[in-house]
């Protein structure tokens, strides 16, 4: 029997899964078995439970680094929308500079991201928080990132 939480929002969430509830092995697995190209659909209520968990700051950048790296490894334009609704939007307020950097070298790096219909839209929001963050910040190598982004 699984041991199941109330999460954010009612929801039920696991808490008993081995490698998330050894507090030191979780950051770990997580990045190299959860953000991998290969790796199917991580549902809400996953993303939930592992919100829940994220009781430090390390805990929160952790999680922030994987949601960069589950989004960019994104292999079709619907995950990427998808994944950037559901994974990146609701952190983006957590995000720090160097995330926020983290995030779109890695959109550069795939087309099934930046090249979207609501990639524009979405990086905006992006866009929005790093100049939130500092207004003096340099887009100009980012040229990819930047492409679809109207004023």
């Amino acid at each position: 029997m699984s041991d199941q939480s109330n999460g954010p929002k009612g929801r039920q969430c696991r808490t008993d899964h081995p490698k998330l509830t050894q507090s030191s092995n979780a950051p770990l697995y997580l990045t190299r078995n959860l953000a991998r190209r290969s790796y199917p659909q991580i549902e809400r209520v996953t993303w939930d439970a592992i919100e829940e968990i994220s009781d430090s700051p390390e805990w929160v950048k952790m999680v922030i680094h994987l949601a960069n790296k589950y989004y960019v490894a994104s292999s079709s334009y619907n995950s990427a929308d998808r994944r950037f609704t559901e994974v990146i939007k609701p952190l983006l307020g957590k995000y720090e500079l160097d995330d926020c950097v983290d995030l779109i070298e890695g959109i550069q790096g795939n087309d099934q991201t930046w090249g979207r219909g609501r990639a524009g839209d979405d990086h905006k929001e992006l866009r929005d928080h790093v100049i939130a963050l500092n207004p003096k910040f340099e887009f100009s190598e980012y040229k990819v990132f930047t492409r679809y982004l109207d004023d």
